[in-house]
């Protein structure tokens, strides 16, 4: 089976060369064609756009440099795209501190600050069940 991602975390920096390395996706059969366009932002590789074939050379250098500008139009959206995932992940984590910090500072009993606590954790990781364990110094 052929990958459908790869992490590569931040990204990567290419050297001066330009170079690039063409690597076989694992799961190809021989005798069919792969085609790799890097996506970058500056010298940044962010990720890679993948075309895979059943034909022998079937990717042929026009194919390459169509591949390549398409790339360089994507790359700068993909980009900023992940940067407003990560900037909504980051408010909700402060959405969900401010939750706590007003649970805390209002005169309610412990049952309605776990209900409005769990009600808001169910909602930002969107599952059903959510349970809070308390180490007691009790014990």
């Amino acid at each position: 089976m052929v990958p459908a991602t790869c992490t590569l975390g931040r990204g990567q920096e290419l050297p001066d060369d330009d170079t690039f390395a063409v690597v076989r996706p694992d799961g190809m059969a021989e005798g069919g064609s792969w085609l790799g366009v890097p996506l970058m932002v500056g010298k940044r590789v962010i990720g890679v756009i993948c075309f895979l074939s059943k034909g022998i050379a079937a990717f042929s250098p026009e194919s390459a440099q169509k591949a390549s500008v398409v790339a360089a139009h994507v790359a700068p959206a993909i980009e900023t795209t992940m940067a407003l995932t990560e900037a909504s992940h980051h408010l909700e984590k402060l959405a969900l501190l401010n939750e706590l910090a007003s649970v805390a500072s209002v005169d309610i009993d412990a049952d309605e600050a776990s209900s409005r606590i769990i009600h808001r954790l169910k909602r930002i990781f969107n599952t059903e069940l959510v349970s809070i364990l308390l180490l007691s110094q009790d014990v």
